[in-house]
């Protein structure tokens, strides 16, 4: 199982990676307009973490709102969706 302080090491490199953002902080909204992250962006984005991660990321969206898609709330679900993982 990969710690929740690794999927947040793994989801801001991945950001890092695709947009070139570094500077960022757990509660600030991905999604908002201050970061100007395009939409295209997530999908390369997600690609990674799928990848690196060993999980099927967009999953989280079937029960989450767009409240998820910040960096502390995407790490809790995907820690979450580890222990899904395992017990299926």
């Amino acid at each position: 199982m990969i710690s929740k302080e690794k999927i947040i090491i793994t989801i801001r490199e991945a950001i890092r990676d695709v947009t070139g953002l570094t500077e960022l902080d757990e509660s600030m909204s991905l999604i908002g307009k201050d970061l100007k992250i395009l939409p295209s962006s997530f999908l390369y984005i997600f690609n990674i973490l799928e990848k690196k991660l060993n999980l099927d990321v967009h999953c989280v969206f079937q029960t989450c709102s767009f409240q998820v898609m910040t960096i502390g709330n995407l790490a809790d679900a995907f820690f979450n969706l580890q222990d899904s993982k395992i017990l299926q």
